[in-house]
């Protein structure tokens, strides 16, 4: 009986030491300051998409950590490209300025938009490594053929910012994959596609995931 007890209390304490461990990992993963941008296609190729992303994308950021700060960036051509809100710790702002976004016409320039977007972080050098983490979360059909700039140009841009995109391919029709592919493996991010309903639920908890540092 006594070896039984001895035993008990000892895989209690592993357990306990598990979950305090495991706790330890969680909070240092969500410790380290995020600085993130939205970037959304608000073009005409887009419009039918359009609502879908602005329900996934302010429900995201919705979630975000306290301290972190996010940015808002639409674009259309590459004269179609706004900056909506600067970095700001305001959630409901950002969230607020994502759910009052409407179609503007204009062709698509994604590389445009993603180097409009890495030049809103500082760049950094191999001296000083980035001290927060950086994100885009990029929501796009792929459709590029509007873009002025040269994507190895852009790619260089993000990796010069130390910059992570995921990009949710949202479309009426179809999914640029290869532009999509691209973007989130030239950066480290990931890709999503959801098609149903239950796609866009789990590509949003993923994305949330993402956001508060839980995806690692």
């Amino acid at each position: 009986m006594r070896g039984y007890l001895i035993n008990s209390v000892f895989l209690f304490l592993v357990m306990v030491c598990a979950v305090a461990v495991q706790a330890q990992e969680d909070e240092k993963a969500s410790a380290q300051t995020l600085k993130y941008g939205v970037v959304i296609d608000n073009s005409g190729t887009f419009r039918f998409a359009l609502e879908k992303a602005v329900r996934l994308l302010a429900a995201v950021v919705r979630e975000q950590n306290e301290g972190d700060e996010g940015f808002l960036l639409t674009y259309t051509d590459p004269e179609g490209i706004f900056l909506k809100v600067k970095f700001t710790s305001d959630i409901e702002e950002l969230a607020d300025s994502i759910e009052n976004i409407y179609v503007e016409a204009g062709r698509t320039a994604v590389w445009d938009a993603l180097y409009a977007a890495a030049d809103q972080f500082e760049k950094i050098t191999p001296d000083e490594p980035v001290s927060e983490r950086r994100l885009i979360f990029l929501v796009t059909d792929g459709d590029q053929k509007g873009s002025s700039l040269k994507p190895d140009l852009v790619l260089k841009r993000l990796k010069e910012r130390g910059v992570t995109v995921h990009v949710v391919g949202l479309a009426e029709r179809k999914v640029d994959l290869k532009t999509v592919g691209r973007i989130s493996d030239n950066t480290g991010g990931r890709k999503f596609v959801p098609v149903t309903a239950d796609d866009l639920k789990a590509a949003a908890a993923e994305l949330i995931n993402i956001l508060k540092g839980k995806d690692r």
